[in-house]
């Protein structure tokens, strides 16, 4: 089956994406290889459903049966969506100020004790300072459990840790 990029934005337009702000190259080479790269030119655009979307649909991937992790020549097809670098980047330039206020008041308490500093509906997340370490916490009863953890060294760091919460409220994809 050749997969085409048209094809493509026609069926993400149809889940109610909205293409313009979605850039789709499909590239063909050696052995019968495929790859779909999708750049996303908005944040608005839910970049984890059109990536859980893509990869459900069109990735296929032959491991050798003998070795582990080993992926065989031929055949496969690999989806990569990311965001736009300049976007995210201009993004992360704009939750810096938030980042190095966050930074002072982290350090003004100097503790190993977790600070909260992000809520939403599902998850908090507490930055433990010391440790530079932000760690996504469920707020379902039933899964009291730390979600996921994200290591922060400087304010570009946590800015971006910032972003990812925004736009998603935690670092899993």
């Amino acid at each position: 089956m050749e997969i085409k990029g048209t094809t493509i934005k026609k069926e993400l337009r149809e889940l109610g994406h909205n293409t313009k702000k979605i850039s789709v190259r499909v590239s063909h080479y050696g052995y019968g290889n495929t790859t779909i790269d999708v750049e996303i030119k908005d944040l608005s655009v839910d970049l984890r459903a059109v990536d859980k979307y893509l990869n459900q649909k069109y990735r296929e991937i032959r491991y050798d049966e003998h070795v582990q992790g080993e992926i065989l020549e031929g055949c496969n097809t690999f989806v990569r969506c990311n965001y736009e670098y300049d976007i995210f980047r201009n993004a992360v330039k704009a939750n810096l100020p938030k980042a190095k206020k966050l930074i002072a008041e982290f350090e003004a308490e100097d503790t190993y004790s977790g600070i909260e500093f992000f809520e939403n509906d599902h998850f908090k997340a507490y930055a433990f300072y010391k440790d530079k370490l932000i760690s996504v916490h469920s707020k379902d009863e039933e899964d009291n459990n730390i979600y996921r953890r994200h290591v922060f060294y400087n304010e570009h760091d946590l800015a971006r840790a910032l972003l990812i919460l925004d736009l998603y409220g935690n670092f899993g994809l």
